[in-house]
């Protein structure tokens, strides 16, 4: 059964509006595997887990809902962070999967793929180079955990990030960017705003 495989709890939800959340997710029974910043891994819910409230319909229903639906994202928590493991995730109300993960409250069990991988690292970039972060939306999620795997670098080179959003609101990331902005001169924490 499908159930066997909800290897992981939500611990945490910072919802940014209605439909842009950080969660924070810990392994249950097992520990955060080693990554690199920049990498991704796997969640997943039942496919019998309820659509969130104003979600659109399912257009065609789940053909075995005991499996689990499963996504890739981008890990944006620190490598070092052995405590969960931290995604920023927009719920898109026609998807398949993000109106069953917003429907899940602290507490509930879901699926953690225990492998982690991806090549959008920082391996190929000298520790010399300035870096210069360009995302919008939830595409901060990988430059986050770069950032937090990479501190220990700020004295000897510079980072930019610039976060591009529809609204304020938006800005997730916003509190710890600026605070990093504040504390060193060699980052610099651009948020651009569309509407």
């Amino acid at each position: 059964m499908a159930g066997d495989e909800l290897n992981a709890i939500l611990a945490e939800r910072i919802d940014y509006g209605p439909s842009l959340a950080v969660l924070r997710i810990i392994p249950n029974g097992w520990e955060v595997p080693n990554f690199k910043p920049g990498q991704y891994t796997t969640l997943g819910v039942l496919g019998s887990t309820p659509r969130c409230s104003g979600s659109d319909p399912d257009k065609t229903p789940i053909a075995d809902p005991t499996k689990l639906l499963k996504r890739a994202y981008s890990i944006a928590s620190a490598p070092h962070e052995k405590n969960y493991v931290e995604f920023n995730i927009a719920l898109v109300k026609g998807g398949l999967f993000t109106p069953r993960l917003w429907n899940l409250k602290v507490g509930d069990p879901l699926f953690l793929g225990p492998k982690i991988t991806g090549t959008f690292t920082m391996d190929p970039v000298p520790k010399d180079k300035n870096i210069v972060f360009i995302g919008t939306g939830t595409g901060l999620g990988p430059f986050m955990s770069m950032i937090y795997g990479n501190i220990e670098t700020l004295g000897s080179r510079k980072f930019a990030v610039l976060h591009g959003v529809r609204t304020s609101q938006e800005l997730c990331y916003r509190g710890e960017l600026a605070a990093l902005a504040r504390m060193s001169s060699n980052f610099a924490y651009l948020p651009i705003i569309s509407r």
